[in-house]
């Protein structure tokens, strides 16, 4: 169990307080203080800089509280599995909008083989990550970009990031499109805060283009609307090839030829760094 001063630091650093941390923890402004400074002194580390009115959380304050953040999801973690006198009944992970509907399903399928509730929670990356950190997700699975250092993982696949259009676009009959060729389209995109949108941002700007080089944008936080609109011919999208495998099969939508557009990303299985759980995750990876 941790200390109860550094659990009066994490507060600290989420409040940014002395006066509010003092009132979520029922103690004194005076006794939140001296709690800091005996942390301090037994750590030999300097964590926090106060000048009154201005308090900073140093670098090193920072890398502790996220420390015992991932400490303290893992330690409720293992202990309602310990007082569980039977194998654990539930699990809850999370999926990007994307892996929702290719790889999700397949991955519940195998879990309510041995849970009686599997949940699922779908959302961007970013809010994803921020729920592993809170403890809400014991894993995740995750296209694209995040803080790798801060986590560990597993690749479950390599998946082609393609462009795609209506079939009844003139685009795609064109060989060798380059990026100029695509600026007179509507661009319909994912939210702020998606790995789709991060990695589409990242290689236009390698090609010196940004999203108002575009005719239009159209941002959606939903892939399955985006496909229609695409199909309806609204605009061109870019995504994982496996979202689109069956419009593609079917000749709805088309790949645009886009030579510069040669990316290839890591799917992965994302829990926190050093989790007691590691090796369930992993067995969960190596299924999918």
């Amino acid at each position: 169990m941790l200390d109860k001063r550094y659990l009066t630091f994490t507060k600290l650093v989420q409040t940014q307080s002395y006066t509010k941390t003092a009132e979520l923890m029922f103690v004194t402004q005076s006794a939140v203080s001296q709690q800091i400074k005996t942390l301090e002194n037994d750590l030999g580390i300097k964590l926090v800089e106060y000048h009154q009115p201005n308090l900073t959380i140093t670098q090193q304050g920072l890398a502790l509280a996220d420390f015992i953040n991932r400490q303290s999801v893992q330690e409720q973690q293992l202990l309602t599995d310990l007082r569980s006198t039977e194998a654990p009944t539930e699990i809850i992970f999370g999926a990007t909008h994307s892996l929702a509907i290719s790889l999700a399903p397949r991955l519940i399928a195998q879990l309510q083989e041995n849970f009686s509730e599997v949940k699922c929670r779908v959302d961007n990356t970013t809010a994803i990550l921020n729920k592993i950190d809170q403890g809400d997700l014991q894993f995740a699975l995750l296209e694209g970009n995040f803080d790798r250092p801060k986590y560990d993982s597993m690749v479950i696949k390599k998946e082609a990031f393609i462009a795609v259009a209506s079939s009844k676009n003139p685009l795609v009959d064109r060989n060798n499109l380059n990026v100029q060729d695509l600026l007179h389209e509507n661009l319909i995109l994912r939210e702020n805060g998606s790995g789709t949108r991060d990695i589409f941002s990242n290689w236009a700007q390698s090609q010196n283009i940004s999203l108002t080089d575009f005719e239009k944008n159209i941002e959606i936080n939903e892939p399955t609307s985006i496909l229609n609109l695409v199909e309806q011919n609204v605009g061109i999208s870019f995504m994982y090839e496996s979202l689109v495998a069956l419009e593609l099969k079917s000749g709805l939508l088309k790949q645009l030829q886009l030579p510069s557009l040669n990316l290839v990303r890591d799917i992965s299985l994302v829990y926190l760094k050093d989790s007691y759980f590691a090796n369930q995750y992993q067995e969960l990876a190596k299924k999918l």
